[in-house]
């Protein structure tokens, strides 16, 4: 089950990340609203955090 929630977890911050930057390139003919770089810079570093949990757990059994 933890692997599920893991896998879970990731798509969804993949998920998200991946809306953020259609929302980016959604725009025609006026101003774009863009998701500000420190946004998707946490983002980044919480899916690297959840990553990095997840191999020091399976590491650890």
């Amino acid at each position: 089950m933890r692997k599920f929630s893991t896998l879970a977890l990731a798509t969804l911050v993949g998920l998200h990340v991946s809306l953020a930057v259609q929302v980016a390139h959604a725009g025609i003919g006026g101003p774009t609203p863009v998701p500000e770089p420190g946004t998707l810079t946490l983002l980044g570093a919480a899916a690297g955090v959840v990553a990095v949990r997840a191999w020091w757990r399976s590491r650890r059994k």
